[in-house]
């Protein structure tokens, strides 16, 4: 599962892409842009109000587990896409 945010905050465009799988591994992807230049965490959080990451970050999947049941492998990666949409539409809007 897949998602690229796109945020203006201050004049400054902020846009993340993110997806996590469970097949028979756990992969996990994100990636920063700001103004179209790409950068990484540290980066992004200049614009946060809150610093702390997103658990789903800083996780190693290189060892996870998929759930062992389709429904629930797509269940756990709409959560795992959800946590990320949740903390980046925190970042206020501005213009």
């Amino acid at each position: 599962m897949k998602t690229h945010l796109l945020k203006w905050h201050e004049g400054v465009k902020l846009e993340v892409w993110f997806s996590y799988t469970e097949n028979y591994r756990v992969f996990k992807a994100f990636s920063v842009e700001i103004n179209g230049k790409k950068s990484n965490w540290t980066g992004l959080k200049k614009y946060l109000e809150c610093k702390e990451r997103p658990r789903m970050i800083t996780v190693n999947t290189h060892f996870g587990e998929p759930e062992v049941l389709e429904k629930d492998r797509h269940r756990s990666e709409r959560h795992k896409v959800h946590e990320i949409e949740e903390f980046f539409n925190s970042i206020s809007d501005v213009s």
